[in-house]
Formats: C-alpha cells, sequence, structure tokens
C-alpha cells in the first residue's frame, strides 16, 4: 500500500500549500466570518438577511454552513487561517485513505488504487479549498464504508449523519445512498434476513438524524427548495457538466471508461455500488458540484476495474512494482516530492486564474463621503465589502437566500438587459464593481455620469456616481419581511 499512500501523502501537501498561499477561492469565507461572528456574539442563528444587503433586507435565511462559520470566525480572530488550510488538506487525505482501503476490500491492488487515487485528486481539484463540503468529505467516505460492513457496525452511521447535518446540507445525500444499499440486501438476501432488517431499520432512522441540528426540519426544506430553485441557472456549480470542467473529464471520465469496460463483472461483485454510480453519475451531469461525491464512489470501483482490464493482457507483470528495491525508491522519492510541492505552493506565485480579494479597491470606496450601495458582477466577488460599515452590497456569497426576482434583476444588470439603467436607479445603485471588456464595464465607459476609481484590481474596474442622484430608497424584493440577521 506503500504508493497509494505516497500518491495521497503528495496530494495532500499540494493541495494544503495551495491553500495556505491562496486561502480565499471566492468570497464565502467572508460572509461566514459574519455568519460566525453572529452565532458567537448572541448564541443564536440568524433567520433572515440583514441591512448589508438594500435588494433585499429580511429575505427568509437558512445559515446551512453556521459551524464553518464559528471556525471561520474564530481562525481569522487568531490570524489562523493556515489551519483551516491545513485542515481542509487533512479532510481530503482522510477521504483519499478510506478509499483507498474501500477499493482494498473490493480486491484492488496498490498499483491500481495509486494510480485512481491520483484520478480522484484530479477531479476534487475542481472542489477543494477551505469549504464546509470539503469537511464533508471524509464524512461521506466512511459513511460508504461502514455500509460496506455488517452488524451493529453500520449504525455508527447515526452520529456521523448528525455531525454532517450540522457541517452541511449535502448529508441529505446519506438518505438515498442507504435506502439504495437497502434495496440491494434486500434483492441479495431477503427481507427476512437480520442484516436487511438491520438496514430497514437504519433506513427509517436516518432521516431523523439529519433534523438533529440548530435547523431542525428547516435543513431537509432547504435542500428541497434549492434542487428546484431557479437561482441554480446563475451559479456555476449548479450548471450541467461542460467541456471547461477539466476535473470531470480529467479525473471521472477515465475512471467511469474502466467501469465501464467490466461492467459485467463489477455489477455481478458489487451491483449496489453500481446503482450508486449510475446515480451520482446522473446527478453530475445535471450539476457539477456533485463530480467530487461521484469520484469518490467511482474510485474503489475503478481501481478495481483496472486491474481486472490489466490481467487481460498477459504482457503486464507487476512485479517490479511489489519488488522491495523499486517500491523503497518510489517511498522514498514519493516523500521528498511532498515536501518540495508544499514548500513550492506556500511559497510559489499564485496562479493567474487565482481569485483575489478586492480589499484595495473596497478599502478606497468606503473613505468615499456618504453610503455606498455597490453591484458586483459577480456575487460572490462582494463579500470582502462586508467588511466595511459604509458599504451594502446588492447581493454576495451567501446567494441561496436572495429572492428570483433579485436574481432575475442581478442578471439584468450584468448583461445590461433592455432597462437596465432604470433597474439601476430603482435599487439606488451608486458603484458598480465590473470586470474589465464586459458587457457592463463598456456600457458604464459611454455614460458621462460615472468614474473610474483606481486601484490594484488588473482583473476589474470600480464605477462611482459622480453626477445625478440615485434613488436613496431601494426598492426591497418582494415579500421581505424587514428582519435583520448578520450585524
Amino acid at each position: 500500500m506503500a504508493l497509494a499512500y505516497v500518491a495521497v501523502a503528495i496530494v495532500c501537501a499540494a493541495f494544503a500549500g495551495k491553500a495556505i498561499k491562496s486561502p480565499y477561492v471566492d468570497g464565502d469565507l467572508f460572509w461566514q466570518k459574519h455568519l460566525g461572528q453572529y452565532v458567537l456574539a448572541h448564541h443564536a442563528l440568524p433567520t433572515a438577511l440583514g441591512t448589508e444587503t438594500f435588494s433585499a433586507p429580511g429575505a427568509p435565511w437558512i445559515p446551512q454552513e453556521w459551524l464553518l462559520g464559528i471556525v471561520d470566525a474564530i481562525a481569522v480572530s487568531h490570524d489562523a487561517m493556515w489551519v483551516l488550510a491545513m485542515a481542509a488538506s487533512g479532510a481530503l487525505g482522510i477521504a483519499m485513505l478510506v478509499s483507498i482501503a474501500r477499493a482494498r476490500r473490493f480486491g484492488a491492488s496498490a498499483a491500481a488504487s495509486a494510480v485512481c487515487s491520483a484520478l480522484l485528486a484530479l477531479d476534487v481539484e475542481g472542489s477543494f479549498g477551505i469549504r464546509a463540503q470539503v469537511f464533508a468529505w471524509p464524512l461521506f467516505t466512511t459513511l460508504l464504508l461502514l455500509l460496506d460492513l455488517s452488524g451493529s457496525a453500520i449504525f455508527w452511521i447515526v452520529p456521523l449523519v448528525v455531525v454532517w447535518a450540522n457541517l452541511h446540507a449535502s448529508v441529505m445525500i446519506a438518505i438515498p445512498m442507504i435506502w439504495i444499499d437497502a434495496l440491494a440486501k434486500i434483492y441479495r438476501r431477503g427481507v427476512r434476513d437480520p442484516e436487511t432488517q438491520r438496514r430497514l431499520l437504519l433506513c427509517a432512522i436516518v432521516p431523523f438524524a439529519t433534523l438533529a441540528t440548530p435547523l431542525g426540519i428547516k435543513l431537509p426544506q432547504y435542500a428541497v427548495m434549492l434542487v428546484s430553485s431557479p437561482i441554480r441557472h446563475f451559479i456555476d456549480e449548479w450548471q450541467p457538466v461542460a467541456w471547461s470542467h477539466h476535473f470531470f473529464w480529467l479525473g471521472d471520465v477515465p475512471m467511469l471508461l474502466a467501469c465501464a469496460l467490466c461492467a459485467m463483472t463489477l455489477v455481478r461483485e458489487r451491483p449496489r455500488d453500481v446503482v450508486w454510480i449510475v446515480m451520482l453519475t446522473a446527478m453530475t451531469m445535471m450539476a457539477v458540484r456533485n463530480a467530487a461525491l461521484l469520484a469518490f464512489v467511482l474510485m474503489p470501483m475503478a481501481a478495481r476495474a483496472l486491474d481486472l482490464l490489466l490481467n487481460r493482457f498477459p504482457i503486464w507483470r507487476d512485479g517490479l512494482v511489489r519488488s522491495a528495491g523499486p517500491r523503497r525508491l518510489a517511498v522514498y522519492g514519493g516523500a521528498v516530492l511532498a515536501v518540495v510541492v508544499f514548500v513550492v505552493g506556500v511559497r510559489g506565485a499564485p496562479g493567474a486564474a487565482t481569485w483575489h480579494p478586492a480589499l484595495d479597491t473596497f478599502t478606497k470606496l468606503s473613505a468615499l463621503p456618504g453610503e455606498h450601495r455597490l453591484y458586483c458582477y459577480d456575487f460572490a466577488v462582494c463579500s470582502p465589502a462586508l467588511d466595511f460599515p459604509s458599504l451594502r452590497v446588492y447581493m454576495e456569497g451567501r446567494a441561496d437566500p436572495y429572492p428570483p426576482r433579485v436574481w432575475f434583476d442581478f442578471d439584468t444588470l450584468r448583461r445590461t438587459k433592455p432597462g437596465w439603467e432604470t433597474l439601476a436607479g430603482t435599487y439606488g445603485i451608486n458603484a458598480f464593481y465590473v470586470k474589465r471588456g464586459d458587457k457592463l464595464d463598456l456600457a458604464l465607459k459611454k455614460l458621462g455620469n460615472w468614474s473610474v476609481v483606481t486601484s490594484r484590481d488588473t482583473c476589474c474596474r470600480l464605477y462611482v456616481l459622480t453626477t445625478g442622484r440615485a434613488r436613496a430608497t431601494a426598492q426591497p424584493s418582494r415579500g421581505a419581511s424587514g428582519r435583520t440577521g448578520l450585524p
């Protein structure tokens, strides 16, 4: 197993270095910090958006990532974001190790497990970061491992689901996974079998375990709402798989191909896992954010399939991999490589595609007199503006609680559709943060009442209203209750 462990060590080192160097993969950590500060100060969860947003103050909010918010607030207050970065890398490492353990239980070799671990790493790279769903990965893979077991050990799933439910709403995927497992047991052993009855009991308990959070019934309601919400059309992670999602094509697809080539054997050996793969493949094709979960289910099956494929070719010999000398060389070389990639990740320059919070720009905007109503070309980009009391935002990274009408108006403004200027006046927007060269940037350039505030940002421009007067009172979204959430 040394080769597989080396692969995990290299991946974790690379991802940890990347997260330490650039902890903010998007703006989520900024609003999560404010959520955590609210919970620590009030010992309760907020129930609505506050006045930090002018487009939907009082809109109902289900803060399902509250636990990470608390941890984020503590880490920021102690200048310890590197700890969260290491923890995210550790969560990935645990998830990979559990997947390797499952692959070995399936009969896969160490070499096949190492290869598929590398493919798994390629896939999850597209979702990795200091994010609640990343910390849920080891819980997801442990759920799969426990379902591989028999006897009373499977009931450890109940406390696992409780922990997961307090971390992220992705816990709802546990319910169909467990139900499919029970159906597979019924198919193979019948309803009267004691193991089947334990699985059926687990099926009844787990849905109630997802309610063991401060949110109660609101958590499954949130998950159901998100499945049918029109806001999914505006968020990249909820889009169907596209050619630009390289992590899926480089990670998931090779493993899917290996499984497809050995489909008959895999169906005979583990029909339940095949059904899981089919379900998660369909979910991934509809929303690419599910690609990581698919990869964790795929990895053990793909490792088993890879061995089956290689055994069909007599030219393949694994004696070199099994011999002590080359194996030691690979282990020592891998350990050195892990250290190197970690140091390079921490000390190297961030990649060109790395997102940088616009703190310098928002600092300059906040220094200007008056209250500023800020619209950002990407809602997540506005999250750092929550740190500035004089800035109010149209929308930021929380995204989910904003009503559909606000989203449609957001798109009208971003794409400068007919009536966008009137809409900007209705909301009282007096500052735009736009991407250079996009439609909104070009439209604002042509207008005489907007000026550019210079900043160090090379990707974007900040425009402020210089003549005329925006309406002082924005029109809140339909149905806003007026309650306040975050301070």
